[in-house]
């Protein structure tokens, strides 16, 4: 039985023809998005949103060509939406790539020395503060910070805000001279 045969069906309330109709149906998208994208997960998503998308709207809509020509053009739709949403997500990624600190100071060898002449300033005047930023910078967490230097986690973030700010001004007063 065709699919327009089985929508029919399934909208004069034959439940097993609606069934039928939507596993048909995602069998037939399966198939077809596995030319057109690489990661089957996506593949289920974009499947998964395509009947979403037709149960909900199937009922409202008169069709003036056929049932699964309307469902096909869904399809592609949501396939449309996943290209550009992964295109924007890329896109997003290598801006942040681009805008990472690690990798513009370590590519920056004059902010290096600033950085680390500003450091060494700080853990003069600020021994605590530049421990604190030393650690946060290893990767150590919140409350292994917290613990290490016997501080509360408010008073964590208070001190690696006045070491930022100090920093920062040392990084602008080092660029002048």
């Amino acid at each position: 039985m065709h699919i327009n045969e089985l929508h029919g069906r399934a909208r004069s309330g034959d439940k097993s023809a609606e069934s039928e109709l939507y596993r048909r149906l995602r069998v037939s998208f399966l198939l077809f998005l596995r030319q057109k994208v690489r990661d089957q997960k996506d593949a289920e998503d974009i499947v998964q949103e395509a009947l979403l998308a037709i149960a909900d709207n199937e009922s409202k809509i008169a069709f003036d060509t056929s049932f699964s020509a309307w469902a096909y053009r869904v399809l592609e739709n949501m396939l449309l939406r996943h290209y550009r949403s992964k295109g924007q997500r890329q896109r997003a990624f290598v801006a942040m790539s681009q805008n990472d600190p690690e990798s513009s100071y370590m590519s920056n060898p004059e902010l290096k020395a600033r950085l680390l002449r500003c450091m060494r300033e700080l853990s003069r005047t600020r021994c605590r503060h530049a421990q604190i930023v030393g650690l946060h910078v290893q990767g150590f967490s919140v409350k292994e910070i917290c613990a290490k230097m016997h501080v509360t986690s408010n008073n964590l973030y208070v001190m690696l805000m006045r070491a930022r700010n100090l920093l920062e001004e040392c990084l602008d007063k080092v660029r002048i001279e």
